[in-house]
């Protein structure tokens, strides 16, 4: 046999078992790109992120100090808010937590229900007792603005 006789018996088309091997090499292969793939997308928005944030730097360190002072000053003050809104927050969470546990947040919803429904039926009867005003009002200007005037000569 010569070398490319050899090279033909070496290079027969694979089989159902090479073809499964092929397959299963080849979902290997594809989940180890994916899962490549992946840890560079955090590595690029973790960069990014760290760009952005030196950039930003950047800006503040290159404003006066005047205005650094401003702008810390006002960082420092929208912390502190949003601390107090969330102690505000973390605090009526609690509240509902132990009406919850007290079985009273249901009796709560009805009261607050039926004050509201009360407050409506108020204002409802506000609204149509000033829209009934307003149409006596309009229909008095009307006639009075029908009548023929009189003049003294």
């Amino acid at each position: 046999m010569t070398d490319p006789q050899k090279q033909s018996l070496i290079t027969t088309p694979p089989g159902p078992q090479n073809t499964d091997e092929a397959l299963h090499h080849a979902l290997l292969n594809v989940r180890e790109l994916e899962s490549q793939n992946a840890k560079l997308y955090e590595d690029n928005r973790r960069l990014a992120a760290a760009v952005h944030m030196l950039n930003e730097r950047h800006v503040f360190l290159s404003k006066p100090q005047v205005a650094q002072l401003q702008q810390l000053t006002y960082l420092q003050e929208l912390v502190r808010n949003i601390e107090a809104d969330r102690l505000f927050t973390t605090r009526q969470h609690q509240d509902l937590l132990n009406s919850l546990a007290n079985g009273t947040a249901p009796q709560l919803l009805v009261m607050q229900l039926q004050q509201s429904r009360a407050e409506y039926t108020h204002l409802l009867r506000e609204y149509n007792y000033l829209l009934d005003k307003h149409t006596r009002l309009k229909v008095h200007l009307s006639m009075k603005s029908d009548l023929p005037s009189y003049s003294k000569k």
